[in-house]
């Protein structure tokens, strides 16, 4: 069943909040919100809006067309070396808890604290990275779960 946006981001805001993935599970039945229904309502929420969100949220490798929420609690942002090695980190990501693109090309996360972070770049700028043999999406990705692993 595809969730509304406020039984979305009631759920990301469970997960932020829960100390592991039991504890996450019974949030969830607290909210009377399924997690097949959750990961799959957040997994097409993300990657409908930009496919950088499906390369943040999805395990390298994975074709399944979920988001794997436990897989995604046990990432730890210390061992990643584009995220971790610049330290101050926490030893898990946060959930965004929504996801929005603009008519400008414009993508936005609903961070935890409903403050908004935001990245948008040129189709030059991407063909001249690409050029030089640097994927604009991947680091905009990198930049982003930065941020959702910092304090």
């Amino acid at each position: 069943m595809k969730l509304s946006k406020e039984k979305i981001i009631e759920a990301a805001e469970a997960f932020n909040r829960a100390k592991s993935f039991d504890e996450f599970k019974v949030m969830l039945d607290l909210c009377g919100i399924k997690l097949n229904d959750f990961e799959e309502s957040y997994y097409e929420l993300a990657t409908s809006t930009h496919p950088i969100f499906a390369s943040m949220i999805s395990r390298p490798g994975d074709e399944t067309k979920t988001f794997n929420s436990r897989a995604y609690m046990e990432l730890d942002p210390r061992k990643i070396p584009e995220v971790g090695r610049s330290g101050g980190v926490l030893s898990r990501f946060k959930l965004p808890l929504w996801f929005e693109r603009d008519e400008f090309g414009t993508v936005k996360m609903m961070m935890p604290g409903s403050r908004y972070m935001s990245a948008s770049y040129s189709p030059d700028l991407v063909s001249d990275l690409a050029e030089m043999g640097i994927d604009a999406i991947k680091e905009m990705a990198f930049t982003l779960m930065y941020e959702l692993g910092r304090p």
